[in-house]
């Protein structure tokens, strides 16, 4: 992204034109509004994901057991972001798992998971991606409390991000307004 200065003919001072600032074509102003725009965006997200971590456990449970097959996970750089794996049911259909790292014991469980193992997951009405219990082999690895206290600390880390993101708003469209003012 480059930054140009332009002289601008509307604004003048002391008989000297001011100089506009443009970033990749676009005045300055408009880019900062641009940026308070998305982050309004992304604090609607945040907002919304905090109101959906007050659901209480869904009385309806299905538990769907089976041998996981498919079994991979994704690494970041410093480590695993989530473990996926089919589960492949006598009727044909073989859903895709996602178990993410905000769950308990998810790392005992990316590491331990492997083609052939016996694997029951509990889900609520939502399906493949409402996941509120796990067991590999013997070992529980997530009862349904537990899933719904995971999502309730993921509800107090996106109201923070709510916070801040609003802020973030606020301040960059207040900044919009003064570039403007100032012809930028």
């Amino acid at each position: 992204m480059q930054i140009e200065t332009k002289k601008s003919p509307r604004f003048k001072a002391a008989g000297a034109p001011l100089e506009q600032l443009t970033v990749a074509g676009m005045r300055l102003s408009t880019v900062v509004a641009l940026v308070a725009i998305g982050s309004l965006a992304a604090a609607a997200l945040c907002l919304q994901s905090f109101y959906q971590s007050f659901r209480p456990i869904p009385s309806h449970l299905q538990v769907v057991t089976g041998t996981a097959t498919s079994v991979s996970s994704f690494t970041t750089l410093y480590s695993k972001a989530h473990a996926t794996f089919r589960l492949p049911q006598p009727s044909g259909e073989s859903p895709e798992f996602t178990y993410k790292p905000n769950f308990r014991l998810f790392y005992y469980f990316a590491d331990h998971l492997k083609d052939g193992m016996p694997v029951a997951i509990t889900l609520g009405p939502g399906g493949a991606h409402d996941i509120w219990g796990l067991k590999l082999g013997d070992m529980a690895l997530m009862l349904p409390e537990q899933a719904r206290e995971a999502r309730l600390t993921e509800g107090r880390w996106s109201l923070g991000m709510f916070i801040g993101m609003l802020a973030s708003a606020l301040f960059m469209g207040r900044l919009a307004r003064d570039l403007r003012r100032q012809g930028h």
